[in-house]
């Protein structure tokens, strides 16, 4: 928590979901600006709910065919590093990118290189053996439990340990 943010107790997700949605406005006036790829579906989510029950319902109702959604790309905490420790600006946490597809996760590795200032991509989070399971507790796993391909990106590390467990 930041100076003077104790007495300011209406967050409603700034940092989690308002970060994200940003994030994505950034992306989509890129993706209207710059060459354009083949017409594809993307799904983005900053979503937060109890339960993962948005990124379930939009898994199990999809607006279009989930065999057509090319990736699920979901972004939590874009807004500021970990534990805000200025060695770790430039760090994010790739999750799941390796688990459905190679391709997809070089795709995410090299369009990082491509970057003028790379980030450093840190797969802690990734670990099989994590003991947080992130990759079974975030909404991309909505997507990816569907087989498709899908990642979380993340600046932080979430304690997420009091989050109910997906059943």
């Amino acid at each position: 928590m930041t100076e003077g943010a104790a007495n300011d107790r209406v967050w409603n997700g700034a940092d989690d979901d308002g970060s994200g949605t940003v994030t994505i406005m950034a992306m989509a006036k890129a993706f209207a600006t710059g060459s354009k790829p083949r017409r594809r579906s993307f799904s983005f989510g900053t979503r937060r709910g109890k339960g993962l029950w948005g990124s379930r319902y939009f898994a199990d109702y999809p607006t279009v065919p989930i065999d057509k959604v090319v990736a699920q790309i979901n972004m939590d905490m874009v807004g500021r590093n970990r534990d805000n420790k200025a060695e770790e600006a430039n760090t994010v946490y790739i999750v799941g990118s390796d688990r459905i597809s190679t391709e997809f996760h070089n795709m995410t590795v090299d369009a990082n290189g491509a970057l003028a200032k790379p980030l450093k991509l840190d797969y802690e989070m990734n670990d099989p053996t994590d003991l947080e399971q992130i990759y079974y507790r975030s909404d991309h796993y909505s997507y990816a439990a569907k087989g498709c391909r899908s990642v979380f990106l993340t600046p932080v590390f979430i304690p997420i340990i009091t989050r109910t467990p997906i059943a």
